[in-house]
């Protein structure tokens, strides 16, 4: 096109316009190839260009979905070397960049960065702590998971499916199946439903991480349906997970037949 035969310089917006419809499709490797060609080729981010804290920020997600944490790092000192003041959502990548890291609980670091830098308006929201609940859930960190979701209603800042979901993923993690049931029947209870399946299969999950009976993985399982959502995949694979590991091999069987 214009831009491959060099009758077109895209411009800042145009590439971070590129880089978010990249990101929003999945297509990771893709948007950092043209973070890689924009900085080189077009001077995105360049030294006589310094950027805006939108480009920034939309690089730290990017690197954080790439998990490439130091990169995002990088960016984040980039900014502050070229005076660019980073907003929460700034802050909330980088924290999501160490979340989905082999160090998730650097997390809790990007948090007290950013009370070091008191920036005027910028406090934690329903995605920073919601990010630091999925660090402790991917640390089995239960009980710091409990806290900061009871920090979060002291401070009247609404639970949302996600946070629910990550509450209950430190709970399974952590062997706590049950605990991880009551968060899920308090989530219905404070009227927030289910839209997809990832809360049956973090319960299914659970119930085989705590060796609890196959009996509630199946009911959780046929849960499912009366949601109006189909089971996919993803709920096969950890029911199938559930029953071998209780030692059901004909259930088992049978559900990868249906599947």
């Amino acid at each position: 096109g214009l831009v491959a035969a060099g009758r077109f310089s895209p411009g800042a917006e145009d590439i971070d316009e590129a880089i978010l419809g990249l990101l929003r499709g999945g297509r990771v490797a893709t948007a950092l190839q043209v973070a890689h060609a924009a900085h080189t080729e077009w001077t995105w981010l360049a030294e006589r260009h310094p950027g805006s804290v939108r480009s920034c920020t939309i690089l730290i997600d990017l690197f954080a979905k790439a998990r490439r944490p130091e990169d995002a790092f990088s960016v984040y000192r980039l900014m502050r070397a070229r005076g660019i003041t980073p907003t929460i959502v700034t802050y909330n990548a980088l924290m999501n960049a160490c979340a989905r890291s082999e160090s998730p609980l650097r997390a809790f670091e990007v948090l007290k960065m950013l009370r070091a830098d008191a920036v005027e308006g910028v406090v934690p929201d329903k995605f920073t702590y919601g990010t630091l609940i999925a660090a402790c859930a991917r640390t089995a960190r239960a009980a710091d998971a409990f806290r900061i979701a009871y920090k979060m209603e002291r401070l009247g800042i609404p639970r949302d499916e996600a946070v629910y979901a990550a509450v209950m993923d430190a709970c399974g993690r952590a062997g706590a199946f049950t605990m991880s049931l009551a968060v899920f029947e308090e989530m219905k209870r404070n009227a927030i439903f289910p839209t997809s399946v990832r809360h049956f299969t973090i319960l299914i999950d659970a119930c085989a991480s705590a060796n609890a009976s196959p009996h509630h993985a199946v009911r959780i399982f046929r849960e499912i349906r009366s949601w109006g959502l189909e089971p996919g995949s993803a709920a096969y694979a950890s029911l199938i997970g559930a029953l071998v590991r209780a030692e059901c091999p004909e259930r088992a069987q049978a559900a990868l037949e249906e599947a």
